[in-house]
């Protein structure tokens, strides 16, 4: 399963996001890094993983969300990056190459799409969990 974002206009240019984002770096880095490749213009972004794809998902919330910002709170949402839902495409690609969209009719991407993702990765965390044994 791959998932691909389509930023604006296709122009033809492909970022693989797996090149650029490394999780290694301190959090705020690894933050800045994935806003500067979201915020690109006329790009499509590939092997998108599951953190770059919550943080897009957060941006177009942002953006939906700001009008309706109460005065104490602005501060917290508005300023930081968000996305029009507008002119972004986020789908997965199928091992023959079919494109399917999973974004609601909000653009959010849709929730069963994110629990089947965070469903399989909670499996592979429980299937080493019954081995662990605590040193205690």
């Amino acid at each position: 399963m791959r998932v691909k974002i389509q930023l604006g206009e296709y122009s033809g240019k492909t970022i693989d996001a797996a090149s650029l984002i490394k999780t290694e770096d301190v959090l705020d880095t690894t933050i800045a890094n994935m806003d500067k490749l979201l915020l690109s213009k006329d790009v499509t972004i590939e092997n998108v993983d599951q953190f770059l794809l919550i943080h897009a998902n957060t941006l177009i919330l942002r953006f939906i969300v700001k009008d309706s910002i109460d005065k104490e709170d602005e501060w917290n949402i508005l300023g930081k990056p968000m996305i029009d839902p507008k002119t972004i495409k986020i789908s997965e690609v199928l091992d023959d190459g079919t494109e399917i969209i999973i974004q609601n009719e909000d653009g959010l991407v849709n929730n069963n799409y994110f629990n089947r993702l965070v469903g399989a990765l909670m499996d592979l965390f429980y299937d080493a969990l019954m081995y662990y044994k605590p040193k205690n």
